[in-house]
């Protein structure tokens, strides 16, 4: 029997008669090749405690809240979901216009769903992509729907890491671990009741019953699961990967790509994954081969979304026009001197000769 099942925690899902049957796994055909069994395949223990813990917290939530918690449909799941999307998506920059990026992630959410289908038991959920470029995060809408922000797709390397990521997100949905945490706020799920039951999602988000199942959505898809969970989601990741063809090392690489890195601060996705030395750890170990998608996911994702970011208008501070500098003044060229005309020499007047009597001598 598959781990961490929907249909073993809700019972109005009803799963296909196919998905009865157990998928077999890439680390188990690996052992049937000579490996050693014991080490091939990923340890179950962590998703058997997973999947025991979200049975007993439904059970005593619906114990204590007449069936609030364990009354839950497929149809309900759908509907929270859908009104979180018209209504709540907002908050993270709404959803993104279908282009090339939307598309290639939509790939990979169906590569990833189709190495689930055990576990989905029918469902068939969808990857949709938030124009939030400020916050790195992912998480699982109620109905297995996977939403993704830019700004995440910013912080990986390869099409094998947003894989990992997405098969994380859709462990918590069939390990139970959104809907144990839907079940825990059965006050804000009688709060949106109102929106519930109306056949259509309501335009107005001041509808009755909108906004908290908005805050009911919110709060139940970033709720930090239980350390066994959280290692539980892990092993399902690793052996869903595995046989969707991509490496399980870009798990490992995934999650330190969404730690400190440089001046950018660390991924909301951690507030409720964190990155610890022993998750790290175990994370670090596993092996297989597969690929990898680095340069798809360089081509079809990162250099979009770098090319559409370039085209923003860019801001342009207006400055009063400077004065240009006076240079300095310069000076006339000096004038030759103009010599003055020659005056023509005035003759001394001629000194008479004295007059002296005839015979006498004067001396010299």
């Amino acid at each position: 029997m598959p781990p961490a099942r929907a249909a073993s925690l809700d019972p109005a899902i009803e799963p296909e008669p196919s998905s009865t049957k157990k998928r077999p796994r890439a680390a188990e055909a690996a052992a049937g090749d000579g490996a050693a069994p014991d080490a091939a395949r990923p340890n179950r223990a962590p998703i058997v405690v997973a999947v025991v813990a979200a049975i007993v917290v439904l059970a005593v939530v619906a114990g204590r809240g007449g069936g609030q918690g364990g009354g839950r449909s497929f149809a309900e799941d759908r509907r929270l979901s859908e009104i979180w999307l018209a209504h709540g998506a907002g908050a993270w920059g709404g959803v993104r216009q279908p282009d090339a990026v939307t598309v290639f992630v939509d790939g990979v959410g169906a590569a990833v769903t189709r190495a689930m289908e055990d576990e989905l038991s029918g469902r068939a959920p969808r990857v949709v992509v938030l124009n939030d470029e400020a916050t790195a995060q992912i998480f699982a809408l109620p109905d297995g729907t996977v939403v993704v922000t830019v700004g995440l797709l910013r912080r990986l390397g390869g099409e094998a890491q947003l894989a990992a990521l997405i098969a994380h997100a859709l462990a918590h949905v069939v390990g139970g671990d959104v809907a144990t945490a839907i079940a825990l706020r059965g006050d804000l799920r009688q709060e949106a009741a109102p929106a519930l039951a109306t056949p259509l999602v309501a335009e107005s988000a001041t509808a009755p019953g909108v906004k908290a199942a908005v805050e009911l959505v919110s709060a139940a898809a970033t709720q930090p699961a239980l350390p066994a969970n959280e290692m539980a989601a892990d092993e399902l990741a690793l052996a869903v990967i595995a046989d969707a063809g991509y490496a399980p090392s870009a798990f490992n690489d995934a999650v330190r790509n969404l730690g400190m890195s440089g001046t950018q601060r660390r991924a909301a996705w951690l507030r409720q994954h964190p990155d610890d030395a022993a998750r790290l750890g175990r994370l670090g170990t596993a092996r297989g081969n597969g690929r990898t998608g680095d340069r798809d996911f360089g081509l079809k994702v990162l250099d979009v979304i770098g090319r559409l970011a370039s085209k923003a208008p860019v801001v342009i501070e207006r400055k009063p026009p400077r004065t240009p500098a006076t240079p300095p003044a310069t000076p006339a060229p000096a004038r030759p001197a103009i010599p003055a005309p020659a005056r023509p020499a005035t003759p001394a007047p001629a000194t008479p000769a004295p007059v002296v009597p005839d015979g006498e001598i004067i001396p010299p």
